[in-house]
């Protein structure tokens, strides 16, 4: 837990960092301040069709260079770089591998979250970690799942 926000989690539980810094913070999040009134691509969708939008449309938006996308995108970054930095302060890792549908945003995610390692972690600490997006992209996490069912049913 790391939020007082009340979000329930994926997991099930509340104010988990997924609650604020994952592809459905995200989704949420534009979502809301679309319905506040700020423009972008994806206002048609939500305010005049009414229709959800989804993670592939706010990523194509990216692509796209949307404003509103982006600046969302780069607040989720920001935050997501303050929690990493509270991880490098304690454990000192040597690499941070950044993954899941984010990850194929690329420099979009990962320079906001050096920023916030830099910002909030210890300079001596910090410059020993590295952060690298997955080269498996949207796949890690199938791919983690599968090697996990993988392991139980050869060690059983």
């Amino acid at each position: 837990t790391a939020y007082n926000n009340n979000i329930i989690c994926h997991c099930g539980k509340i104010g988990c960092i997924e609650t604020e810094v994952s592809g459905r913070a995200l989704k949420r999040k534009l979502t809301e301040k679309i319905r506040e009134g700020k423009t972008s691509i994806l206002s048609d969708k939500v305010l005049n069709r009414k229709e959800d939008i989804t993670l592939q449309d706010i990523l194509d938006a990216i692509a796209k260079e949307d404003v509103l996308s982006l600046a969302t995108l780069q607040h989720i970054a920001d935050e997501l770089g303050k929690q990493l930095a509270g991880i490098i302060n304690i454990f000192n890792p040597e690499m941070l591998v950044i993954g899941g549908d984010l990850s194929v945003t690329g420099a979009y995610l990962t320079q906001p979250i050096c920023m916030g390692i830099k910002k909030f972690s210890l300079n001596m600490v910090n410059e020993d970690s590295q952060v690298a997006t997955s080269t498996l992209k949207e796949h890690a996490g199938l791919i983690g799942a599968c090697l996990m069912a993988r392991s139980k049913y050869l060690n059983n």
